[in-house]
């Protein structure tokens, strides 16, 4: 009687799994689409290990949009201010996050691996821990510790200016267990939380990858340390490197009588609107403007401030305290300055993808800052704290103030084309480049504001997309990663004989259940529910 049901599941479960739905389930699967889990209503988790699959794939317009459909309902009067940023926190507040760790163990160390890696100095070709698939743009089999190993390792470090030095290695060359850069609270730890019994760097706070970014050292340790954010008036201290000088600690330009303190740190150029999105981001994870919210050190009640904070000694946030740091206007001012670029939306998306399941609502739409705090000159002269618009998922471009592009990447097949299109805010023109036109070709190169245009997949391989347009007075540069692949041939040979086999097993069934009793036929029916069941199960 065993044998028998074996023999009838066998043809069951094989004419099930090569029905065209199965197929289409596993292609999808094969080629990695939207890997990471969209928003759910969860709490923060603590994760002890890394993960072994790393997605690479850009998150796409649909999805970030999508991310923040919770506030597509809401009034307007909940999608601006102080309860845009209630709003934002029930988003951002369902996330993963990991221990600090250092060289030996594990955590953001190690995820600094793939988060803060310099893609330029180590492309995808460079990684030697697991196995990458070109198709599914996918890693598996990795380990984050070997990754950390790898000679070839160089990771991109905030205060750096890399048109001054080539590339920073992961590990110091004087001294391979110990890393090249230090791991920088930009919203510092002094300012609302602290790690547990005087150790650094408890999460969620204190481990979030959105604040916490590689940086160099001294200027962390030095020039940053627990100073404010501000434009400098009179320098008294600067990065001690030539490609490190231009990150200044000095007195505050913009006075307040408020201020707390006269001294006040400014990032090089390139790193102003990084600093100024992280910090935009704590605001809005870590507040209590609901008035219901658990406040802890792990869990600060944070809030950005128009004056100098503090810089003495630590100061704890509550449920009715929250800490400030500052100064607004100047961060509102480097949000414009230094607008959203690609290593910045490619570490959201994996940050995203791969690790906290969260993303960093200013790096998808800088502009809600200024539905939230009101705006400034470029300057930080001028603030005014009306605030401007409100968050629209639905409509608001994404990823900056003037140029939008529908997709950071394009997965092409060979010999097929896909649309792609770009916006810009004051409706100019788009010029678009491929830097090597042997492995794919443009319907045109240049295109007006929202005009798709088509692209098509000519050899195997990855190339660039340069899209830039003029806003402002000022060039604006995306950069959309193409690739090229060629489809798995079907092999026809091993369908006909798996087909075949169906057939022959399929006329065997017919032949036991006709010569079967009433009571076998019953089992027998029984038995072909029960694998269609389990395959149906499997399917999903």
């Amino acid at each position: 009687m065993i044998m028998k049901k074996q023999l009838i599941l066998v043809p069951a479960l094989l004419s099930v799994s090569l029905s065209p739905l199965f197929i289409n389930n596993h292609y999808q699967k094969a080629n990695g689409l939207s890997s990471y889990r969209i928003h759910t209503t969860g709490e923060p988790t603590l994760l002890t290990s890394l993960p072994t699959t790393i997605d690479l794939n850009p998150v796409s317009e649909e999805e970030v949009r999508n991310y923040y459909s919770d506030l597509n309902e809401l009034s307007e009067d909940q999608r601006q201010g102080t309860n845009l940023l209630k709003n934002l926190k029930s988003i951002l507040y369902d996330m993963n996050y990991f221990k600090y760790g250092g060289m030996g163990a594990g955590g953001v160390t190690h995820i600094y691996t793939v988060t803060d890696r310099d893609w330029n100095a180590s492309p995808v070709s460079s990684f030697v821990s697991g196995t990458y698939n070109s198709e599914t743009n996918q890693i598996t089999g990795f380990n984050h510790k070997n990754e950390k190993d790898n000679p070839d390792l160089y990771v991109k470090m905030l205060y750096a200016d890399y048109t001054k030095v080539e590339k920073t290695p992961f590990k110091k060359p004087t001294d391979q267990s110990q890393p090249n850069f230090d791991k920088e609270h930009v919203w510092c730890q002094s300012r609302g939380f602290k790690g547990k019994d005087g150790e650094t760097a408890t999460g969620p706070a204190g481990t979030d990858l959105h604040h916490l970014i590689a940086g160099d050292s001294m200027v962390n340790q030095d020039v940053h340390n627990n100073n404010p954010y501000g434009f400098v008036q009179s320098v008294t201290l600067r990065g001690d490197l030539e490609y490190t000088s231009n990150n200044l600690k000095g007195t505050i330009k913009h006075t307040s009588s408020q201020d707390q303190a006269n001294v006040v740190f400014e990032p090089q150029d390139q790193d102003k609107g990084d600093i100024a999105r992280a910090i935009f981001y704590m605001a809005a994870r870590y507040n209590n403007y609901s008035g219901l919210d658990p406040i802890s050190t792990y869990e600060p009640n944070l809030i950005i401030a128009n004056y100098a904070t503090s810089n003495g000694a630590a100061e704890y946030s509550s449920s009715t305290h929250p800490v400030a740091m500052g100064i607004l206007s100047d961060l509102l001012a480097w949000n414009k300055l230094d607008p959203v670029d690609d290593y910045e939306i490619r570490r959201n998306d994996l940050i995203y993808r791969n690790y906290q399941g969260n993303r960093n609502p200013f790096i998808d739409f800088p502009q809600w800052a200024d539905a939230i705090w009101g705006t400034s000159d470029i300057d930080g002269s001028n603030y005014n704290p009306t605030v401007v618009g409100s968050a629209n998922p639905k409509k608001d471009s994404i990823n900056d103030q003037g140029l939008s592009v529908s997709s950071l990447g394009l997965k092409i097949e060979l010999n097929k084309s896909l649309e792609i299109s770009a916006t810009t805010s004051n409706g100019s023109s788009i010029t678009w480049t491929l830097e090597d036109s042997s492995i794919a070709e443009l319907s045109s190169s240049s295109s007006q504001s929202g005009e798709k245009i088509t692209v098509k997949g000519l050899k195997v391989g990855e190339t660039k997309l340069v899209v830039k347009a003029v806003i402002d007075s000022k060039e604006l540069t995306k950069t959309v990663t193409i690739s090229v692949y060629e489809p798995p041939k079907i092999n026809w040979i091993l369908i006909a004989g798996i087909a075949g086999g169906v057939v022959v097993l399929a006329i065997f069934f017919i032949i036991i259940y006709a010569t079967s009793s009433k009571k076998t036929k019953n089992k027998i029916k029984k038995a072909v529910k029960k694998g269609a069941k389990a395959a149906s199960k499997r399917r999903k």
